[in-house]
């Protein structure tokens, strides 16, 4: 994970001096000991990253279309925002499951992940198509919540 990290640092630095090189290897040393705990009991193996990659590009889409819908909103005279709370349940167990879905809730505009008890969430959503792909039903789960769960494994 350290090498991935110190990898992705060089790609994104302007300056490749001892100083900022030396910096770039110690955070990415530091980055990777103190999250080693959220990857505990997940596979990185071939099967996981595919998974993973296939949800990016979904999830990519899913702010583009909920982008499209908070402008639309906030350019109609009505607003047409109906702000809430909402509260359900994933069935997530692993703590780096639960940290991809209230970070994927939280890049798509109109929502945000309030707070995480055991595998209940509390979101805002700033209008109800914003909740449609997310929370589902109780027998139901939302697309997000179902892909979050085939990446690292139902109930994961």
């Amino acid at each position: 994970m350290a090498i991935a990290l110190f990898a992705f640092w060089l790609l994104l630095s302007p300056k490749y001096d001892a100083l900022h090189i030396t910096m770039g290897a110690f955070s990415a040393m530091a980055v990777a000991h103190y999250t080693r705990p959220l990857y505990r009991g997940t596979h990185w193996n071939v099967f996981f990253r595919f998974r993973f990659l296939k949800y990016v590009p979904w999830l990519l889409l899913q702010i583009i279309i909920a982008n499209l819908q908070v402008a639309w909103a906030v350019f109609q005279p009505q607003m047409p925002i109906s702000p809430r709370l909402v509260k359900f349940k994933t069935g997530l167990k692993k703590p780096i499951a639960k940290l991809a879905l209230a970070n994927s809730i939280t890049l798509t505009p109109g929502t945000v992940t309030v707070d995480v008890q055991e595998d209940e969430f509390e979101v805002h959503a700033l209008m109800e198509s914003s909740l449609s792909a997310l929370a589902g039903s109780e027998e139901e789960p939302g697309d997000m919540i179902r892909r979050i769960q085939s990446i690292f494994g139902a109930r994961s």
